[in-house]
């Protein structure tokens, strides 16, 4: 017997959301083995557990299923995924700027500076904690 789509589209939008299994068995209050089951098609969501994953990946439980998908409600998707996407990439690449920083502070703290050479090195060290306050650490 063929799977249904449903359990390629979960996937699918899972992937999209940068939800791990994991991420998803938590949200859904079950374990990860029964996520993955449930993912793979082995075992058989009920229409309630199909209205929460498509709550939990903020689609419609129509685009769930693979029903009838308006181009528009498609691209304003996509374009909040895109934008979402440039928000995470802006914040990874602030905080290897940060790292970098904190690296350079590291690895010239041992060494004989003049004052300018200090200066920049604190400089290096504030603007590296103000790029870090993003982060959960």
């Amino acid at each position: 017997m063929a799977q249904h789509p449903v359990y390629g589209n979960i996937k699918a939008l899972r992937e999209l959301k940068r939800y791990s299994m994991a991420e998803m068995a938590e949200k859904l209050n079950i374990s990860p083995s029964s996520y993955f089951q449930l993912e793979k098609g082995n075992s058989k969501a009920t229409i309630e557990r199909l209205e929460e994953i498509a709550e939990i990946l903020e689609v419609s439980l129509a685009e769930l299923l693979g029903i009838e998908i308006h181009p528009t409600e498609q691209l304003e998707r996509i374009a909040k995924l895109e934008k979402e996407n440039a928000e995470y990439r802006k914040l990874a690449s602030d905080g290897m700027e940060a790292f970098r920083s904190i690296i350079s502070i590291f690895k010239t703290s041992d060494k004989i500076e003049t004052e300018e050479e200090k200066a920049k090195r604190l400089e290096n060290f504030e603007n590296a904690k103000e790029l870090l306050k993003d982060f959960k650490l």
